[in-house]
C-alpha cells in the first residue's frame, strides 16, 4: 500500500459524531479511522488545466491544488481529506473557546479591540475552503477521469468520509453562525451599541464607530461557488452514501489507532522537548528557554499524536517570538541573541496605499501582517522591527521543519511508533523568506520616501542591521537547500511571481546588510 492508496481519516480523533448505523464498529472514546486502502487517485495538479485560471487566486486552491503540497497534490483527493479532516478539528478546538468569550460579552466594552478575537473566523473560511477544494477534485475526476470517479462513488469507505467530513463541517459552521447571534445579542444587553452589517461587526462608540470582519461575506461567496459549481457531484457522491447497506458498511474497516494521546499541557511540553532535542538544536534551545511549559505547550491545540506534529511548527514559531520579547532581542542561534530597542516608527499599515493590489496578492502573507490595520500587531505597530521578528520566527520554524524532515530517520529509530504519524510531515512556511524580505524592502522605500527621519534612524540602528544580515544569510542558505530539486518533494515550492519580485525589490534591502558581518564576528558590529 502507498501513499496514492490510502488515507487516514481521523474520525473520532477530529471529534466526528458518527451516525447510529456506524456506532457498533467504534468503542466508546476509542481513536478510530476509516482506512481508504483502494481508492483511486491522482496528481491534483492535472486540475490546473481544466479549471478556469481567472478562478484559481484562492489562496486554498493555490496552496491544496494549484501550487505544490506534495501530499495534497501527489495523493489527490487523499491529500484534501487529510487535511480538511485537520481543518475541522482546528475550527472544533476554537469553538471550544466560545463559553468564555460568551462570559466577556457581559461588560460594556470601550473599544473594538475587545471583541476582535473571535475564534474561528479565519478557520471557518479555510475549512469551507478546503472542502470546496476537495469536491471540486471530485467534480474534475467526474468530468475527466470517469472510471476513477465511478470506481470512488462504490467505495463505501470512500463514501463514508466525505460524508462524515461534510456533515462535521456544517455542524460547526451552524454552531459558529449561532454564537455570532448570541455574542451580539448579549453585547447589546450589556450596553453596547453593536450590530453585524456585509460581514463586519461594528461597534460605536460615542459619534464614532469601528467594524471588525467576521468573513461572513467569504463565507456566503464560497456556499454560492460551492452550490453553483459542486452541485452534481456533491448530490451524486450523497446520494451514494445513502445507498449503503448495512452489509457494505460493515464491511468498512474501523481499526485503533495506535499512536498515543497527550491529554495535559505536561505531556505536550514532554513530547515538545523531547523531539526537539532529538533533531532541532535551535527549536530545543528556544523551548527550554521559556521555564512555564504551559506558555508554547497552549499552542498545540490537538492531543492526538498527528496533531502534535502538525501544530510543532506553531509551537516553535510562537515560542520564538516569546523569547524575542522578554526581553527585546532577535534569537539568532542557541549562542547568539541581538537586543534592540524599536524607535518611534509609522504603521506598516501604511503600505497599503502604495503596494498594488496584485503585488498584494503576490504577496500571501501581506494579508493579514499589513492588512487589516491592528494597532497592537507587532509587524505593524513596530513596523520594519516587527516585520524582522516574523522573519525570525518564520526563519526558526522553517529550520526546525527542514530539520525533521530531513531527520525522520533518527525519530523512526527511536520512536518506531511514531513513523506512520510522521510520514507525510512536510516543509510548508519557507516561503515567509521571499515574504517578509519583500515586505521590509518596502516598508524601506516608504519611510526613504514619505518618513527621511525614521529611515534614517532605521538604517543607522547597529544592533538591527546585525540581526538582520545574520538572519537574512541563514535564512536564505536555508532556502537554497529547501528549494533543490531533489528536496523538493518535502516541501512547499515557492511562487516564481513571488521569486520575480524579490528580485526587484532586493536592493532596497542593501543598507541593512553589514559587509563583513558573520556569526563568529557580529559583535564587533555592535552598538
Amino acid at each position: 500500500m502507498n501513499l496514492n492508496q490510502f488515507v487516514l481519516i481521523a474520525l473520532v480523533n477530529f471529534g466526528f459524531a458518527l451516525e447510529a448505523k456506524t456506532q457498533s464498529f467504534v468503542k466508546a472514546n476509542a481513536d478510530s479511522l476509516i482506512q481508504l486502502e483502494s481508492i483511486k487517485d491522482f496528481n491534483s495538479q492535472s486540475v490546473n488545466s481544466w479549471y478556469p485560471k481567472s478562478k484559481q487566486n484562492d489562496e486554498e486552491y493555490a496552496y491544496y491544488i494549484g501550487s505544490v503540497t506534495p501530499i495534497n497534490t501527489l495523493n489527490g483527493i487523499v491529500g484534501l481529506l487529510q487535511e480538511w479532516g485537520s481543518q475541522n478539528a482546528i475550527v472544533r478546538n476554537l469553538l471550544d473557546t466560545y463559553p468564555e468569550m460568551k462570559k466577556n460579552a457581559n461588560k460594556k466594552v470601550s473599544s473594538i479591540d475587545e471583541i476582535k478575537e473571535l475564534p474561528s473566523n479565519y478557520g471557518i473560511i479555510s475549512m469551507m475552503r478546503v472542502r470546496w477544494c476537495s469536491f471540486l477534485l471530485m467534480e474534475y475526476a467526474r468530468q475527466n477521469k470517469q472510471a476513477i470517479y465511478e470506481a470512488n462513488l462504490n467505495n463505501a469507505s470512500f463514501l463514508m468520509a466525505v460524508n462524515l467530513l461534510n456533515q462535521e463541517s456544517n455542524k460547526l459552521l451552524r454552531k459558529r453562525n449561532q454564537f455570532l447571534k448570541d455574542y451580539i445579542t448579549t453585547l447589546k444587553a450589556s450596553g453596547n451599541d453593536v450590530y453585524i452589517d456585509k460581514g463586519f461587526i461594528y461597534l460605536k462608540i460615542g459619534s464614532s464607530s469601528s467594524g471588525y470582519g467576521t468573513y461572513d461575506n467569504d463565507l456566503a461567496s464560497l456556499d454560492s461557488i460551492f452550490k453553483a459549481e459542486l452541485k452534481i457531484v456533491s448530490e451524486q457522491i450523497s446520494r451514494a452514501y445513502q445507498k449503503l447497506t448495512s452489509d457494505e458498511i460493515r464491511k468498512v474497516k474501523v481499526s485503533k489507532m495506535s499512536s498515543s494521546r497527550f491529554g495535559s499541557d505536561k505531556s505536550k511540553a514532554e513530547f515538545l522537548l523531547s523531539m526537539s532535542k532529538l533533531v532541532s538544536p535551535d527549536a530545543y534551545g528556544i523551548l527550554s528557554r521559556i521555564q512555564n511549559h504551559s506558555l508554547f505547550a497552549k499552542y498545540e491545540r490537538d492531543t492526538s499524536l498527528q496533531g502534535m506534529w502538525e501544530g510543532f511548527n506553531t509551537v516553535v514559531h510562537e515560542s520564538c517570538h516569546h523569547i524575542n520579547e522578554f526581553p527585546n532581542s532577535y534569537y539568532v542561534s542557541d549562542k547568539i541573541s541581538i537586543p534592540y530597542k524599536t524607535p518611534e516608527l509609522f504603521n506598516s499599515n501604511e503600505l497599503t496605499k502604495i503596494i498594488p493590489v496584485g503585488e498584494q496578492k503576490i504577496v500571501s502573507r501581506f494579508d493579514p501582517y499589513i492588512i487589516p490595520k491592528q494597532e497592537n500587531q507587532g509587524s505593524q505597530r513596530d513596523g520594519i522591527y516587527g516585520l524582522l521578528d516574523e522573519f525570525n520566527a518564520y526563519f526558526i520554524s522553517s529550520k526546525f521543519d527542514w530539520e525533521l524532515v530531513t531527520q525522520k530517520s533518527r525519530v523512526y529509530k527511536q520512536y518506531p511508533s511514531y513513523k506512520n504519524s510522521l510520514e507525510n510531515y512536510r516543509i510548508t512556511t519557507q516561503e515567509a523568506f521571499y515574504e517578509f524580505s519583500i515586505m521590509m524592502a518596502w516598508y524601506l522605500d516608504y519611510a526613504n520616501k514619505k518618513y527621511p527621519v525614521v529611515y534614517k534612524t532605521i538604517i543607522e540602528d547597529k544592533n538591527l542591521k546585525v540581526a538582520f544580515t545574520l538572519l537574512f544569510n541563514k535564512f536564505q542558505n536555508l532556502i537554497v537547500e529547501v528549494e533543490k530539486p531533489d528536496i523538493y518533494k518535502l516541501g512547499v515550492r515557492s511562487s516564481d511571481d513571488l521569486k520575480k519580485l524579490f528580485k526587484e525589490t532586493r536592493n532596497s534591502l542593501q543598507p541593512l546588510i553589514v559587509a563583513g558581518c558573520n556569526e563568529v564576528n557580529y559583535k564587533q558590529f555592535l552598538n
